[in-house]
Formats: C-alpha cells, structure tokens, sequence
C-alpha cells in the first residue's frame, strides 16, 4: 500500500479515483466527504486533469500524470517539459485526441476509466423520460450544437415533444439510484470522455449520444455507444424507440473491467516508486 497525493477536482473523477486505488492510502488536495487531506509524508502523488498542480512538482517524490483530458493551453510547455523529468510516469486514459490537444510525449500506459458496479443501481427504466444529466446542461448544448452546426438550437426547441428531465440532483446515492430508473439517456458533452457515460454503462442504462467529437481522433461514443448520430430527425426517432419500448432491457457495453483496472493502478504505482528509488 502506498500513500498517494492526489490532485482531482470534481467529485465524478475524485470518487473514480478512490475506486481503483482502493489498495493505497489516498490523500486529497482538500476535505471531501470523509477523506484524508495531505499530509506530507507521501510516497507518490497524481495529477488528474487540468494539471496546474504540476508547476509544483520537483522531484522530491515520483509523480504520475493522469491524462484524462485536453490540455489547457496555459499548461502546455510545463506539461511537456515535466515528460522529460525520469521521476514523471505518464498514464494515459485514451489516446483519443491529437498531440496539439494532449502532446503525450513520454512512452505511456493506457488505464481507461473504471468504475465499481456495486456502487449502482441496475437498469430498470420505469421513469418514462429521457435524462439529461450533464452539468450547466443548457450552455453545454449550445457550445456543442453551435460547434457542429454554426447555428444555435436551444435543448428544449431540439427536444421539442419529447418528455425529458435534466439532473440536478446533488446527494451521489440517489442520483446513482434515479439514473438507473430513466429509460434513456441524450448523452453530450463539450468533452467526448466523460465519467457522466461511464455511470450510464455501468447501469446498463441505454443512451443515445449526440457524438460532435470534432477534435478527437479515436471518438470514444463511436467507441462504446450503440446508439448515436449529429442529425436531429436520427436522434429524436431513437430516443422515440427507446421511450416506446414496453419492457425495456438492460444494454451492455464493452467496458474494461473494474478489477483489473485497480491491478493495473497498482502495478504502475509499485513501478513507479521501484523505479524512483533505484
């Protein structure tokens, strides 16, 4: 067991976090929930995104970065420059974008998303709506919509006829609890790898995405969802397919699986501090 310095922030990939280091004894950059705080006495820290945390980083302990995300473009030259530092392991969610949006130049590990089932509730689809569930869900959908089709379509006008209900659920155990109960999903995101479709699959919520990943080069909707399209008439019939079904049945989704993704954690951090001490 190892104690970990972690950087996260926002609960999704804090709790994802906490999941597949379960092994280790990890500290976050400040209160949540019940978890510990720094302390000082670490052995390794990580960096998730959006890095800032990294223009601290000197070397006193081995450090890994967590590249879950486009880099920011005020963090570029330091993100680039720490690759170079043999105290720096670089893990690496997806190779889904290009190097101009996340220049990965140090020989990485692929460790996607993982997210314990036990803490969800099994696909039931008795709430008759599609979910939303994605945070400033408005302003998120103009930023996407616009970036597709240089025109404006407020969520409400493209949902127009189609009953649906946008999150805003704060305490986690019931909103892992309500997510299982819509019977679909409109997924979207101005960033194409999200923790919001990784709770989806891990209910075997079925979901229909709106899959705009202009700037990535291995899409990750395309990836894992059955169902997508950036065409308006395409997208409202299949939501209308799913809402029409009577007995709606689980979907299962070819995700990575949670255990070996904890051993593959733990593998890289007893590597990381073998090699820093050698």
């Amino acid at each position: 067991m190892a104690k970990v310095k972690l950087f996260a922030r926002h609960w999704g990939l804090i709790d994802l976090m906490y999941g597949v280091l379960k092994n280790h004894d990890v500290r976050l950059q400040e209160p949540w929930e019940d978890h510990q705080t720094h302390k000082g006495d670490e052995d390794i820290v990580i960096s998730t995104f959006a890095y800032q945390d990294i223009n601290n980083f000197r070397g006193s302990i081995p450090a890994i970065i967590y590249a879950t995300d486009p880099v920011p473009l005020f963090m570029v030259d330091r993100f680039k420059s720490i690759q170079k530092e043999k105290w720096l392991t670089m893990v690496v969610s997806e190779r889904c974008y290009p190097d101009h949006v996340q220049p990965i130049e140090k020989e990485y590990t692929e460790i996607p998303f993982a997210l314990d089932k036990l803490k969800y509730h099994d696909y039931i689809g008795d709430i008759n709506k599609v979910f939303v569930v994605n945070r400033k869900a408005h302003d998120r959908w103009d930023e996407v919509i616009k970036g597709v089709t240089g025109l404006g379509c407020p969520l409400t006008e493209y949902l127009e006829g189609i009953p649906f209900d946008i999150c805003n659920i704060p305490d986690k155990g019931i909103y892992r609890q309500t997510l299982a109960r819509y019977k679909v999903m409109f997924y979207f995101s101005n960033s194409p790898y999200t923790i919001v479709m990784w709770e989806a699959m891990a209910t075997g919520m079925p979901m229909v995405g709106f899959n705009h990943s202009n700037a990535t080069i291995a899409p990750p909707v395309e990836k894992y969802l059955h169902n997508y399209s950036t065409d308006r008439d395409t997208i409202r019939k299949m939501l209308q397919d799913q809402l029409s079904i009577e007995k709606p049945e689980k979907e299962l989704y070819n995700i990575p699986d949670y255990e070996e993704t904890v051993k593959k954690w733990d593998n890289v951090i007893e590597q990381a501090i073998t090699n820093f001490r050698t």
